[in-house]
């Protein structure tokens, strides 16, 4: 007998209210704002401190707990492309996606994974060529691995630890384009969790060079369409570490009371004699430049007329030169809580990691030559990163031992 048409509405409301929240979930990672995912239910939460883990630089991201989402942009499809990630990966029992982008139905779908059984890496590229990239490295061996994936109009490349493991030329495969989102450690399709820690996630909307595994932590620049540090921000650290408000925080190492000033108005929580404090023209400190990675041990030397070098003792060599610097420091904490920055208009940049150089041997030479780079003779493809078992690298690195 048919249902009556009260009766049949109401079934259909109510299997429609059954199914709302999940469909709410899936479309908000597919097209909303960012998402953190803790289960394959696709339950949402904000960003948990349980889910941080410790990563290749701070905190990771703990992916066997569920993936993060991005919003839906076409820029994440769009060639040229580079994915940089660091990935730690237990054993070879499961699949791993690490990175995604799109249904596997969109021409413009991108993956990177490492293989059930095997551990070995693979990357698809949809609109770009017809068979996965395979290699036979394998990376599922519980050790930090750096993957990356470029994607131009020529060529469309793996690395793992700063090499190419595969690479084919781009073939433009013709197919329908769904708008979606970007997904680490899972798909946007199943939302399966990964078995695996994943840290600085950087998506750039150019194709980088890829020379070596990063030293430092990414930064991100004018090319960058998103990075992910995991880290904690500054205001979640200092609400999290600072006592204050008249209810106790979970996971405080103290009661909500030890001190008498609690709240930032107060005299004793600024303190700004670091700002105040006079030096000389040589000022040693791990200065933070906007933008720019930097080393740990910088000496910032003012040359006068408002110019200042900033000499790397780690990558010995001098890798900024500003002008018109001020040395900002924030006074919250008696000022130790951040580092210093040094604001001015940046003339020159040089990477840490490429103060080691050397220059090329000559065809069927054997071995290079020390020299120096000066503004008349350089040519990127004259010089090599510095092997590591060299005996100029060992010597710089027990100079700071």
């Amino acid at each position: 007998m048919a249902e009556s048409f009260p009766l049949a509405f109401l079934n259909r409301v109510s299997t429609v209210g059954r199914c709302l929240p999940k469909l709410i979930v899936a479309a908000t990672a597919m097209l909303g704002g960012e998402q953190f995912v803790r289960s394959a239910s696709g339950a949402t939460a904000s960003a948990e401190q349980s889910q941080r883990t410790p990563g290749r630089f701070g905190a990771g991201w703990n992916a066997a707990e569920g993936g993060v989402y991005a919003e839906a942009d076409s820029r994440w499809g769009t060639p040229p492309l580079t994915v940089e990630m660091w990935a730690k990966v237990g054993d070879a029992r499961d699949a791993c996606v690490l990175a995604s982008h799109g249904m596997p139905t969109s021409s413009d779908a991108w993956e990177i994974g490492t293989r059930r059984g095997s551990g070995k890496p693979y990357a698809v590229v949809r609109g770009a060529a017809i068979e996965p990239l395979e290699t036979e490295a394998v990376v599922a061996d519980d050790r930090w691995r750096h993957l990356a994936l470029t994607w131009d109009a020529d060529e469309v490349r793996l690395y793992v630890d700063g090499k190419v493991v595969r690479r084919t030329a781009t073939q433009r495969v013709e197919g329908p384009v769904h708008l979606a989102g970007l997904a680490l450690g899972t798909r946007l399709d199943h939302k399966r969790p990964s078995r695996a820690i994943i840290d600085d996630v950087r998506v750039s909307k150019a194709t980088r060079d890829i020379v070596a595994s990063p030293e430092l932590p990414l930064v991100e620049d004018d090319v960058t369409l998103k990075l992910w540090d995991f880290e904690e921000s500054v205001e979640a650290y200092l609400a999290r570490w600072t006592p204050g408000g008249e209810t106790n925080q979970r996971n405080l190492p103290y009661p909500h009371r030890i001190a008498e000033f609690e709240f930032e108005g107060e005299d004793d929580w600024r303190d700004d004699r670091w700002r105040l404090t006079q030096y000389g023209p040589f000022l040693s400190h791990s200065f933070l430049i906007p933008g720019r990675a930097m080393g740990a041990k910088l000496t910032a030397i003012f040359l006068g007329g408002g110019r200042t070098a900033v000499f790397d003792a780690g990558s010995c060599g001098v890798t900024a030169m500003l002008d018109d610097v001020v040395v900002q420091t924030n006074p919250a904490r008696f000022g130790l809580l951040q580092k210093p920055t040094l604001s001015g208009e940046l003339l020159s940049y040089v990477a840490p990691r490429k103060c080691w150089m050397r220059r090329r041997a000559p065809a069927g030479g054997d071995g290079a030559t020390a020299d120096t780079i000066t503004r008349d003779d350089w040519n990127p493809d004259d010089w090599e990163a510095m092997p590591a078992d060299s005996l100029d690298y060992a010597g710089l690195r027990l100079r700071d031992a």
